[in-house]
C-alpha cells in the first residue's frame, strides 16, 4: 500500500487520503480492506475512514482507493494508522504507522 497524498479539508472538517494498493505477491487472489483507521497517540478511540472501495479482485493491478476521515488532525499530534487486509478468510494487520501532522 502506498499513501500518495493527504489533503486536509478544513472547511469541510475532513482529511482525504489517496492510496494505491497492489498485490505484489502476484497471487491473483482477491482481497479486501477490513480496517483503515487513525488513533490519536494519547487516545483509546480509533477513527475509521470511509473508503471508496473495500474489495479488490486480485487481478494483479493497482487499485486507487480514497479514504476519508471525518476530522481535521491537530498540528504536532501523532496519530497511529492501522490497516487490516483480508483474503480467503485470513486477516493480516500491517504494522501500525505513526504519522505526525
Amino acid at each position: 500500500m502506498t499513501i500518495n497524498t493527504i489533503q486536509i479539508d478544513t472547511a469541510n472538517g475532513r482529511m482525504i487520503w489517496d492510496n494505491t494498493l497492489k498485490d505484489v505477491t502476484n497471487s491473483g487472489i482477491g482481497y479486501s480492506i477490513n480496517e483503515y483507521d487513525l488513533q490519536p497517540n494519547a487516545s483509546q478511540t480509533k477513527v475509521p475512514a470511509i473508503l471508496s472501495q473495500t474489495i479488490m479482485s486480485g487481478s494483479n493491478r493497482p487499485y486507487d482507493v480514497q479514504a476519508i476521515f471525518a476530522f481535521v488532525p491537530f498540528h504536532n499530534v501523532t496519530y497511529v494508522l492501522t490497516v487490516m487486509v483480508g483474503f480467503n478468510g485470513v486477516y493480516t494487520t500491517f504494522d501500525p504507522v505513526k504519522i505526525t501532522f
